[in-house]
């Protein structure tokens, strides 16, 4: 190990001459003592430097890889969340067409109702102006009531067979729910 140079004169001895200045060959000493620590300096600079560098672009490295992973768990979100959506709407079309289809069988049911039974009227009344009217009033009477009671029976069969066909067309709608759930 090298001896430190002195930079004054003190107390002690080996300073050289008597009054302790730096002379030529002490000059060189703390030259090369300043060379190196300037170097030593540069070096610990420049490795903090090096390891600055590697950090912020290790950090870098991280953040682009942070980003990618929620760009694609975003993207993953936006595909299921498009899928259910789809689902929902199939689902709503399939039952929408449920049920303008359920309205025109109703309404198709109750026309041919009414027509059936303006036809009995109309047949009753035909029959009853054709001449072969009896004496008794009890027979007028029924014919009202037998009308009625076959507008009744109409109407009843054709609630029974109304509900006959909700019942199918609960089941369909079942299989349409599963066929949009397969999307």
């Amino acid at each position: 190990m090298a001896k430190r140079p002195r930079l004054s004169g003190g107390s002690g001895g080996g300073g050289g001459g008597g009054g302790g200045g730096l002379d030529n060959g002490n000059w060189t000493e703390v030259h090369g003592l300043i060379e190196r620590l300037n170097q030593e300096m540069t070096e610990r600079f420049l490795d903090h430097q090096r390891r600055s560098q590697a950090s912020l672009h290790h950090w870098e490295l991280e953040r682009q890889r942070q980003h990618e992973q929620a760009m694609e768990r975003w993207r993953q979100e936006a595909r299921e969340h498009e899928r259910h959506m789809f689902g929902l709407f199939a689902r709503m079309v399939g039952e929408c067409n449920a049920a303008i289809a359920a309205v025109a069988k109703v309404a198709s049911r109750h026309s041919a109702c009414v027509s059936t039974a303006a036809a009995g009227a109309a047949a009753g009344a035909g029959a009853g102006t054709s001449g072969q009217r009896t004496s008794s009033s009890s027979s007028t009477e029924a014919e009202p009531r037998k009308r009625d009671e076959e507008a009744r029976t109409a109407e009843q069969n054709g609630l029974k067979e109304e509900q006959e066909e909700e019942e199918d067309e609960e089941e369909e709608e079942g299989t349409q729910e599963d066929d949009a759930s397969l999307l």
